[in-house]
């Protein structure tokens, strides 16, 4: 066993199961972050001016994050997850924008 664990981190796969389990939890805190925020800000219809702004700004700092991660992850899975977790955001992105676009005309 002592010669698998050696063999294990002589071959660096030890390090490599390390960086997948850190992205994972990254990945996943993200997910959660998005899930929680977007579940929060609910409808857009009935928001201020301001309100839309800081919801635009918010979403805008967790397209950034997702960014980096599309940009570093080494695992093509994870990169699937981050593109997906992309589209949801900039969707609500865009509602928001339509939405302000509505606010500002009124």
């Amino acid at each position: 066993m002592h010669i698998q664990s050696w063999l294990r981190d002589w071959l660096g796969i030890t390090r490599i199961e390390e960086k997948l389990l850190a992205l994972e939890h990254r990945m996943s805190g993200i997910e959660d972050q998005v899930s929680s925020t977007l579940s929060h800000f609910g409808k857009y219809r009935d928001r201020t001016n301001e309100e839309l702004l800081l919801m635009q700004t918010q979403l805008q700092a967790l397209l950034d994050s997702i960014k980096n991660i599309i940009e570093t992850a080494e695992n093509q899975q994870y990169q699937i997850r981050a593109i997906k977790l992309r589209g949801r955001l900039l969707n609500n992105l865009t509602r928001i924008d339509k939405q302000l676009s509505l606010v500002s005309v009124n």
